[in-house]
């Protein structure tokens, strides 16, 4: 009989191993969209719709699950949200119209809801205060890799096979994850010290202008890089000219920078603090953006793997933070709302940027993000060191 390790050891690598299936399905539409718009005769609006019919529902779906979150069993949550994401992911491969597709992908990212938000707050849960980062770090490294392993491997797989297969045999992971969290993820009680280990413990003061500020910041530069990287793929067919193949593949050097801004954002929150690694990672994702409608070949690349290390790092960054201080009596909640409007807000933008790419062209509409991303970064450092200053 195979061993199982220690109860926060277990749960880290059950949860990252979740993410990893979570992410992975979720991966497959925008990277496999030009094999998908080649065969369905869809237009940048329509390929919008579809991405928007799997991340409005899921943006929405965190609000409810991070209010469930506070209230219900989060393993409970966690298991039904991943195992309803894998299992009509799986259902997608047997798809063949486009509405049978935008309902499908509702029904998908309803099921997302019930994970993130109980997911982070778990895991937080799980480990001692002094390893949150680096366990939020390994969190967004499964959540990396998944989206690494979508273009790299279902690029391959729709080539050979046709896309419908990537769907199906790209949401098996997600299906073995949940049955495995059924049988050994614990609820995980806090390893943080003990709540009533003094009488009457004053409480903090909560520092409510860096949560706003922070995740609004945090919100807004998601919508604009979530936007340009869910048509990151066509975005390298249409205006650079790569094959639909070499475009999967440059999506994937998007998410192997991920993967290592994942792990130097949990490093750095640790060893260096989380606010300055926040404001790190938003003064240069911004302007990498920017110089992606820019650049071509071999430089495009590598800024392409540039952003993909700080834009992660960004993330790893705000949600250590967030769960610092953030007090535990609705951690779930704000962390629901957090993700929500992050999902939401890009979601919502997301036919809206199809429909500027068919008027304007893509390029255009690239350069407008980029833009809009590295004005974030300009602003990020003046209102963090604004709120430090602030007593709450």
């Amino acid at each position: 009989m195979i061993p199982i390790p220690a109860k926060p050891a277990r749960n880290v690598f059950l949860l990252v191993f979740a993410h990893f299936s979570h992410d992975l399905c979720f991966g497959i539409l925008p990277a496999l969209m030009p094999f998908i718009r080649d065969a369905m005769g869809l237009n940048y609006a329509q390929a919008g719709g579809l991405i928007a019919a799997l991340t409005i529902p899921a943006g929405l779906s965190q609000f409810l699950g991070g209010w469930f979150g506070d209230r219900y069993r989060r393993r409970l949550l966690i298991i039904t949200g991943l195992g309803g994401v894998g299992l009509f992911t799986f259902v997608t491969g047997f798809l063949y119209s486009y509405g049978s597709l935008l309902a499908v992908f509702i029904v998908i990212g309803l099921f997302a809801g019930m994970f993130h938000p109980s997911g982070i707050v778990l895991l937080s849960d799980s480990v001692a205060s002094t390893r949150r980062g680096r366990a939020i770090s390994y969190f967004m490294v499964g959540g990396s890799i998944g989206y690494l392993v979508a273009p790299a491997i279902g690029g391959v797989i729709a080539s050979q096979f046709g896309w419908h297969a990537a769907f199906s045999l790209l949401a098996l992971p997600a299906i073995t994850a949940a049955m495995a969290m059924a049988l050994f993820l614990n609820s995980g009680e806090s390893l943080q010290p003990a709540r009533h280990a003094q009488a009457t413990p004053a409480r903090p003061a909560v520092r409510w202008y860096l949560i706003i500020v922070i995740s609004i910041l945090s919100i807004v530069m998601e919508m604009a890089s979530g936007a340009s990287v869910a048509f990151f793929s066509l975005f390298l067919t249409d205006a650079r000219g790569f094959a639909a193949l070499t475009a999967t593949l440059g999506l994937a050097l998007l998410r192997l920078g991920s993967l290592g801004g994942s792990l130097a954002g949990g490093q750095l929150v640790d060893r260096w603090g989380g606010l300055r690694t926040i404001i790190l990672s938003f003064a240069i994702s911004g302007p990498m953006l920017l110089l992606v409608s820019y650049l071509a070949s071999v430089p495009l690349f590598f800024t392409v793997l540039l952003f993909g290390i700080f834009y992660t790092m960004r993330e790893v960054a705000v949600e250590a933070y967030l769960l610092k201080i953030i007090p535990e009596r609705f951690r779930s909640r704000l962390m629901g709302i957090y993700f929500g409007f992050g999902m939401e807000g890009s979601s919502l933008l997301q036919p809206v940027v199809g429909g500027a790419m068919d008027r304007f062209g893509i390029t255009g509409v690239f350069s407008w993000l980029g833009m809009a991303a590295s004005g974030i970064s300009f602003l990020t450092p003046m209102l963090v060191l604004m709120g430090l200053r602030k007593k709450k």
